[in-house]
């Protein structure tokens, strides 16, 4: 027999979900985006077990970025489980985040706690999801951090007239 039910924790960003599981063989729907199978071989007699599932960060790319999506395949490819990717051309911008036109601009990451990262924060935030991760953490190192940021914004800010060849659109907020 299987029971599965969902409760969301008081105090808690809503992204959070109590799943309390009996049986074997569960697949869950974890933040209702995202399907995500977990198996479980338990042999209890009875009782319960609860788990505290942590959503994971995402990643918002750009896919008619050729570098972008060469990075997005590179890290599907290395990345742990905890982080999961969408492409900025294919969902629409949900509420409490940001515009579409800005996540173009610049690479976003939201954590698993609904904190926005961008530019050089988002790309070491998700390349921490590898076993590289160590070596883009240099990245925030005081002197090369500043280096970094100004390089990645320049970039981006190319990137973006490049592909959209919409000057104009850089000054809009």
């Amino acid at each position: 027999m299987l029971f599965v039910s969902q409760a969301q924790l008081e105090n808690k960003s809503p992204r959070y979900y109590l799943y309390i599981i009996t049986g074997s063989n569960v697949c869950l729907n974890r933040d209702r985006k995202e399907l995500v199978s977990l198996w479980f071989n338990i042999s209890l007699a009875h009782g319960w077990l609860f788990l505290l599932m942590n959503t994971p960060d995402t990643l918002f790319y750009d896919g008619q970025c050729p570098l972008c999506m060469r990075e997005v395949r590179l890290l599907e490819r290395l990345a742990d489980g905890h982080l999961r990717m969408i492409n900025l051309h294919e969902v629409p911008s949900a509420p409490g985040e940001p515009g579409q036109l800005e996540m173009l601009k610049n690479l976003h990451l939201r954590t698993g706690d609904d904190e926005w990262l961008t530019g050089v924060d988002a790309t070491v935030r998700a390349w921490s999801h590898t076993r590289w991760g160590f070596l883009f953490k240099a990245l925030r190192l005081p002197f090369i951090g500043t280096l970094a940021d100004a390089t990645y914004q320049y970039w981006a800010r190319k990137r973006f007239q490049h592909l959209y060849g919409c000057a104009k659109c850089m000054d809009v907020e």
